[in-house]
């Protein structure tokens, strides 16, 4: 029986992840990636 509660375990993930959720961390890790690019450049 806990194989079976794992494998749900990832969609629920992928459900507490929505795009929502995501955009606001990937714009802080793109402005991240940005001000290193820029201290680089």
């Amino acid at each position: 029986k806990d194989s079976i509660p794992s494998e749900p375990v990832p969609e629920n993930r992928s459900k507490t992840f929505d795009p929502a959720i995501l955009s606001p961390i990937t714009l802080k890790i793109l402005s991240f990636t940005l001000s290193k690019v820029g201290l680089i450049l």
